[in-house]
């Protein structure tokens, strides 16, 4: 598994990119096609119960104690990091933030009604993975699993945010052309 997210984390930010465009395009007509399926809805947590598995080995679990970190408050201070050195590495970080969250978004924005207003689908995400994020960040600080910094939290909100864009939009993404 290790093997496998190193190989991830090593690809093009554009290869990146473009395979979660092309799975969101898929999920969408997978969605559209047999939304009204039980089945379909029922895979959807067990996915989203699998990122959630994931993200927390990835994030803590497969961590081991290490050196105390004071946890860095300051909104966007890797940004400023990263014009002060020019660590491209830093910017990789926080794609990567982003990218953890954004399954989350696409799968958690599909299982809400399909009634409810794009503001409100999109807040309760905001809400829930902000949140999550935050618990994630705090228990990094307390058992010295990471530096816990306000900037994962705003990438992977952002990540989360982004994810559900495709759902949001379904409708106007699968509409044939007007001629």
């Amino acid at each position: 598994m290790k093997i496998l997210l190193n190989y991830f984390y090593q690809l093009p930010l554009r290869s990146i990119v473009q395979c979660f465009l092309m799975l969101s395009l898929l999920f969408i007509c997978i969605r559209h096609r047999f939304g009204h399926c039980r089945w379909l809805r029922r895979g959807i947590w067990i996915t989203l119960c699998i990122w959630f598995s994931g993200t927390l080995w990835i994030t803590m679990l497969s961590r081991t104690p290490g050196t105390a970190y004071l946890p860095e408050l300051i909104p966007f201070h890797s940004y400023r990091k990263l014009l002060a050195t020019g660590n491209a590495e830093i910017f990789r970080t926080n794609f990567m933030n982003v990218a953890l969250f954004y399954p989350a978004g696409l799968l958690s924005a599909s299982l809400f009604p399909e009634e409810w207003p794009r503001g409100r689908k999109l807040t309760s995400v905001v809400i829930v993975f902000a949140l999550f994020s935050c618990v994630v960040e705090c228990v990094q600080f307390c058992f010295s699993l990471g530096e816990p910094e306000v900037d994962d939290l705003i990438h992977n909100t952002l990540g989360a945010a982004v994810g559900t864009l495709p759902i949001l939009f379904q409708d106007s993404l699968l509409k044939p052309p007007r001629s």
